[in-house]
């Protein structure tokens, strides 16, 4: 259950002690660049299963 739902008066009291700047999350940054080594680089040579 959220803060806000159950205590909205402590919740306001941490938003208020907040600071910075709000910026939105990129869920979907880089999902279609292509991550994979180009195969004549030494990086390209070894098994992806290295890398996990």
């Amino acid at each position: 259950m959220p803060l806000a739902e159950y205590s909205p008066q402590q919740a306001q009291e941490k938003l208020r002690d907040l600071n910075g700047t709000l910026v939105e999350f990129p869920l979907n940054f880089l999902c279609k660049a292509n991550l994979t080594p180009g195969i004549t680089s030494k990086e390209g040579l070894v098994p992806n299963a290295v890398f996990t």
